[in-house]
């Protein structure tokens, strides 16, 4: 993904901070990032993140890329979804394939978990189907590659990005799946957050009534707003001083980002979830 594009939804006048594994590229607002640097660099989604108020990209020039490869596998292949999201913004058919091949690594990764808790007595139709899902799997990767390679020839994401050998494949379909749920984690934590700040006043009538505990209270947040428990209890545990003030912007700038980062892994709008 091209920083550029990455910032067309901050405000121009957003502060940002560029920077490698070795240097900072820029420091400055939004609208001032040279083009030039652009075309130069990718981004890393996820070492991406706000501190201060301020928008850090971590990024890495292309040939760097090449030398991380094998060395650093999470790293590779958080570019490679970088990369991947840009390709798919121009391609809708792409973005279906990767879709799909999502759902299949889901399956996969749900039958492998059966198969390694099962009694051995149980392993054998357990290991029919495991390699069945596999199978569906790596014909879906394998229908990703030619989509990719029609649009964006050099990126043999086969190879030198996810690797050939049953381990690393297997380790690629793990990483998507544990990707998607930590995007999808974040976004719902930070919903709940936003919320937060929405309701001040309903809060603070809640966190002063006489509960018992802490618990019947975080109750008392879910049957009267609707929120889960995951977010109801992220609520009191984060406390006031996290959810107002100057935290506001940094939630709303989070939600953007980590919204950003998820739409690879979501079907268009009027879809559902992939």
């Amino acid at each position: 993904m091209g920083i550029l594009e990455f910032l067309e939804c901050f405000d121009p006048l957003t502060e940002i901070c560029v920077e490698d594994a070795t240097e900072v590229v820029f420091e400055g607002r939004a609208e001032d990032f040279p083009e030039e640097k652009d075309k130069a660099y990718i981004i890393v989604p996820s070492r991406t993140n706000n501190r201060d108020g301020v928008i850090r990209l971590f990024v890495s020039k292309q040939e760097y890329l090449e030398k991380k490869c094998g060395q650093n596998k999470i790293y590779v292949l958080d570019a490679l979804l970088a990369i991947l999201y840009s390709v798919m913004r121009k391609n809708s058919e792409a973005k279906q394939v990767f879709l799909t091949m999502v759902e299949k690594a889901e399956d996969y990764n749900e039958i492998l978990q059966k198969w390694e808790k099962a009694p051995e007595k149980e392993k054998e139709p357990l290991e029919r189907e495991k390699q069945g899902r596999w199978k569906a799997f790596l014909e879906e990767k394998e229908h990703l590659l030619r989509e990719i390679k029609q649009i964006e020839p050099l990126w043999d994401i086969s190879g030198q990005w996810i690797g050939y050998s049953q381990e690393e494949l297997e380790y690629f379909a793990e990483y998507l799946v544990r990707r998607k749920n930590m995007l999808l984690e974040r976004k719902h934590t930070l919903e709940a957050q936003s919320w937060a700040q929405c309701h001040e006043d309903e809060l603070c009538q809640i966190m002063k009534a006489d509960y018992p505990n802490e618990g019947i209270a975080t109750l008392a947040l879910e049957k009267q707003y609707g929120l889960d428990e995951q977010q109801a209890r992220m609520i009191f545990d984060l406390r006031f001083r996290f959810m107002f003030g100057t935290a506001r912007d940094l939630v709303e700038r989070d939600n953007m980002v980590i919204g950003r980062m998820l739409e690879i892994f979501l079907k268009d709008e009027g879809g559902a979830e992939g």
